[in-house]
């Protein structure tokens, strides 16, 4: 089964920096943390893969190639979950998942964005997800990851609807 290849747009620094320069405006220390997530999502593809830096003016892709799915790929993406859940143990993110905070409708904007593409990648390429997803290791842990990411942007979310709904019946 073939891959076909997803880097179009959504991997252009002319579409992603002005797109991290408004995030970082608006949401200030949060649209940082999403931008520096989208940025490093374009360096990472670009090592496993190749990206069109600079599309639409130049159609030229840049990267090394490494695979897709390949252990660099693996590594990566599980590497990049694991930084990430250190990152919000160490500077007390983790409070969104465990205690009813408003801040965490906030992560309706990154489930938003990762449901959204994913569905419009698989539409796009006629791909069946869950076909995909789970028929080689490297994938199956990548799709578990996705997942359990996926996951708490889910609980921080409900935490923050938590909180609304008890402000809102004044509890």
């Amino acid at each position: 089964m073939g891959y076909p290849m997803h880097h179009t747009y959504t991997h252009s620094l002319l579409v992603l920096g002005p797109l991290s320069l408004g995030l970082a405006y608006r949401f200030h220390q949060l649209g940082v943390a999403f931008s520096i997530g989208l940025l490093s999502h374009l360096l990472t593809d670009a090592i496993v893969g190749s990206i069109p830096l600079l599309l639409p003016i130049s159609t030229t892709e840049v990267g090394l190639g490494l695979g897709i799915p390949s252990l660099s790929d693996t590594v990566l993406e599980v590497g990049g979950l694991a930084v990430a859940l250190i990152y919000m143990f160490f500077n007390g993110d983790w409070k969104q998942l465990s205690h009813s905070n408003r801040e965490g409708l906030k992560l309706s904007v990154p489930l938003f964005v990762v449901v959204s593409l994913t569905l419009l990648f698989a539409g796009d390429n006629n791909l069946h997800l869950i076909s995909i997803a789970f028929s080689r290791k490297a994938l199956t842990a990548i799709s578990a990851g996705h997942i359990i990411l996926l996951g708490m942007f889910a609980i921080g979310i409900l935490q923050g609807l938590r909180t609304t709904h008890r402000k809102r019946h004044g509890q």
